[in-house]
């Protein structure tokens, strides 16, 4: 477990012990750190019945969430979004004009940047095979073995 999953351990464990098991929902910035956090609620006898976020679809968050003890997980689909920067590079070499890609602006602090972004999309126990298995990031034995 890298250090990020143990600070949520802890961070979990400090939660329940102020607040009890009063806890709708706990929202994880990635699946590893909510891995850990499952781990807590679980020692609590809460897995399952608070929801947890995370993102990056990694194999054993999809796992939970098929187990019901993960709400959601964040995929973001790798494929797009290679092939879509691969396109961008290219048309930047050739020196020429990007404005037709930019969909979106992310300000930096100082200004809007010009941004392609490609969404990401929520998973959940309904639509798991379809985006995960559907897109060919997982095959279904990975998910459901």
């Amino acid at each position: 477990m890298k250090n990020g999953g143990n600070i949520a351990a802890f961070e979990m464990e400090k939660v329940i012990q102020l607040n009890g098991d009063n806890i709708d929902a706990v929202i994880v910035c990635n699946d590893r750190m909510a891995n850990t956090v499952i781990d807590v609620l679980e020692n609590y006898g809460l897995a399952g019945s608070v929801a947890v976020t995370g993102q990056d679809a990694e194999l054993e968050a999809c796992k939970n969430v098929i187990a019901g003890k993960q709400t959601v997980t964040i995929f973001h689909p790798l494929k797009a979004i290679a092939e879509k920067a691969a396109e961008i590079a290219i048309e930047m070499a050739n020196g020429k004009n990007l404005d037709s890609f930019v969909n979106s602006t992310e300000n930096n602090g100082l200004y809007d940047v010009p941004t392609h972004r490609v969404n990401s999309i929520p998973v959940t126990k309904n639509n798991i095979e379809q985006v995960l298995v559907g897109s060919g990031f997982y095959t279904k034995q990975q998910l459901f073995e």
